[in-house]
């Protein structure tokens, strides 16, 4: 028998095991090989018209917002037609906000307690956004309206009837009795002045009522010799229209969308600026404080925002000094750290806060104050008893205890007056200076309400979370111990059936605690949308919660705004639930229109 058939057969019997042996490797590899992500391949197909004439919104930005945690995802702008492509969205519901001069828009959608289109609706903001669903694969059309704002226009002149150029123009609006401030309106990089004719025009606004507040220009100069009727920053200058020099006595002015309000002018009253000074001291010594804070504002815009109060320090001697402040009521404000001694021996030390009220009439005021050195609490927080430093973006508060019986639940301005904070640092440690002597509530803020609630918050077995603590001028309080939980309990269940049945796209879920010892640590009302079955479910910590459906016309018809107090006053018009640690509780039925 011949050799070379046989060597033929060998060989390609071998060059077979060669491949089965690479094919099971193969295999093998790419069993033990990680998955690679798949990434997503929806695009969002869109244009985008204004609401009053079809016609196309063009070169105007769109942005792609998360409804779960109201993140920014993407933006695009449109063409000469109005349309866009937004594309690699993965799965998830959206809002599509346009972003353009004169549009209307929710404005901020940073939400972190339910989705943003829900607590848009429930704050009375308007559909200023279209909703999208997205499954990751396929690609979804959308047609997107830009409803135009309202315009308030009109000039800003002086006792002569002469323009004010550069005049500072900004808006308050009326909001459930209260005026609050127009952000987009007081937004320190991008300041609102007249033109040189004394002109100003804003655009963009929400139907409602509102107050035009002017201050005078910033003359660009602090060398102005003590005495002269002048001043360098007209900052607390303020006047409304058409020449109030109090918030009380403004003249309201009536904004409906798509229409321009004209002819708003304002006139600034010839008033003589005067001067706050005096020397702050600090400690039973009376050393001068030199460095800390001063900050004054008006008491009729207390909180309304911070960038918009006068502030100065302190000399070596401790002497300070305001100009440029006409008459009215001012609430004055004594905080921070202080130097005290010398370069090489001194150090810095923290004084507690001290407000002082006072009016300023026809002449100058003096304020010689004295501050008392602050008072510390030191303490850490862990998860299930164990020291943790996942929890970036996370601080340990306490606020006054004057100021109301659960800290989260007061509204923003008030809490921030009050409220004292310390960022985690390593292992969960805080530290929180310069309190005042008093009452507190210790409080958690920025807490991830997705994978932690606050199960106590003890000082040597003592129960902090049930009443406020005490605090002495200067002391230190340590060892106080926030314990977080990761064991949420759910909530889970259904819309019930009504006639005419009403989509779940214009129903707002809320769940809300129910007494307060939920309230103490809770995040607050939670609002979401069910999903196109009418299901929805919620993770909270353990407690008693309400837990309701609103429809939009509902929403609408309220009378007052939907806040915690609004869940004190019938309870009987809510699903009352209670929920251990870890708990499932399912088949919760919520029944629409009992209101």
């Amino acid at each position: 028998m011949s050799l070379a058939p046989q060597l033929t057969r060998t060989l390609i019997a071998a060059f077979v095991a060669c491949l089965l042996i690479g094919g099971m490797v193969n295999r093998a590899a790419a069993q033990d090989a990680p998955e690679v992500e798949k990434q997503p391949t929806s695009e969002i197909h869109g244009v985008v018209t204004y609401a009053d004439t079809g016609r196309p919104l063009r070169y105007s930005r769109v942005n792609l917002i998360h409804n779960d945690n109201g993140a920014y995802q993407k933006s695009e702008v449109t063409d000469g037609r109005g349309r866009f492509v937004i594309t690699g969205v993965a799965a998830g519901r959206y809002l599509i906000c346009v972003d353009a001069t004169g549009i209307l828009s929710p404005g901020r959608y940073e939400q972190k307690m339910g989705s943003v289109a829900a607590q848009l609706r429930v704050n009375g903001t308007r559909d200023f956004f279209s909703e999208v669903d997205v499954n990751g694969t396929d690609n979804v059309d959308v047609k997107v309206q830009a409803v135009r704002g309202g315009v308030i226009t009109g000039r800003v002149l002086d006792d002569d009837d002469q323009p004010v150029a550069e005049a500072d123009v900004k808006l308050l609006k009326l909001e459930n009795g209260k005026w609050v401030a127009v952000e987009s309106t007081w937004q320190i990089f991008r300041p609102m002045k007249t033109d040189p004719s004394g002109v100003y025009r804003i655009a963009g606004l929400a139907s409602g009522e509102y107050a035009v507040r002017v201050s005078e220009p910033d003359a660009g100069s602090d060398e102005i010799a003590p005495g002269d009727e002048a001043y360098s920053n007209g900052s607390q200058m303020v006047v409304y229209h058409p020449a109030a020099t109090t918030l009380k006595e403004a003249q309201t002015v009536s904004v409906s969308e798509g229409s321009e309000t004209s002819g708003i002018d304002v006139r600034i009253p010839d008033r003589i600026p005067r001067t706050i000074s005096g020397t702050l001291t600090v400690g039973p010594d009376k050393q001068p404080a030199r460095s800390a804070e001063i900050r004054i504002e008006r008491v009729d815009e207390a909180g309304l925002l911070v960038a918009m109060e006068a502030t100065t320090r302190p000399d070596l001697e401790g002497k300070w000094e305001l100009r440029g402040i006409p008459a009215g009521e001012y609430r004055i404000t004594f905080s921070g750290s202080v130097r005290l001694g010398s370069q090489e021996s001194g150090g810095w030390y923290n004084a507690a806060p001290k407000e002082v009220s006072f009016s300023i009439a026809n002449e100058d005021v003096v304020l010689n104050e004295s501050l008392s050195f602050g008072a510390t609490v030191l303490g850490t927080v862990k998860v299930d008893g164990a020291a943790t430093d996942d929890m970036e973006g996370t601080f340990v508060g306490v606020v006054s205890a004057g100021a109301s019986t659960r800290p989260p639940g007061v509204d923003r301005n008030s809490f921030a007056r009050n409220f004292s904070s310390g960022y985690l640092r390593d292992k969960g440690k805080f530290r929180i200076d310069g309190l005042s002597a008093g009452k507190y509530w210790v409080v958690l803020r920025g807490i991830d309400s997705e994978k932690y609630y606050v199960k106590s918050v003890t000082r040597k077995g003592v129960d902090l979370g049930q009443k406020p603590f005490t605090i002495n001028a200067g002391a230190v309080l340590d060892d106080v111990l926030v314990t977080l939980g990761v064991d949420l309990a759910t909530i889970e269940g259904a819309l019930s059936e009504t006639k005419p049945k009403t989509s779940p796209t214009n129903v707002v879920v809320i769940l809300a605690p129910a007494n307060d010892a939920t309230r103490r640590f809770s995040r607050g009302l939670v609002m979401l949308q069910p999903d196109a079955q009418g299901k929805f479910s919620f993770q909270c910590g353990p407690g008693e919660y309400f837990v309701t459906a609103f429809t939009r016309a509902e929403i609408e018809k309220l009378k007052t705004p939907i806040t915690e107090d609004y869940f004190k006053q019938d309870n009987q018009k809510f699903v009352r639930v209670k929920v251990a640690a870890g708990e499932k509780l399912k088949g919760v039925a919520l029944p629409l229109g009992a209101r």
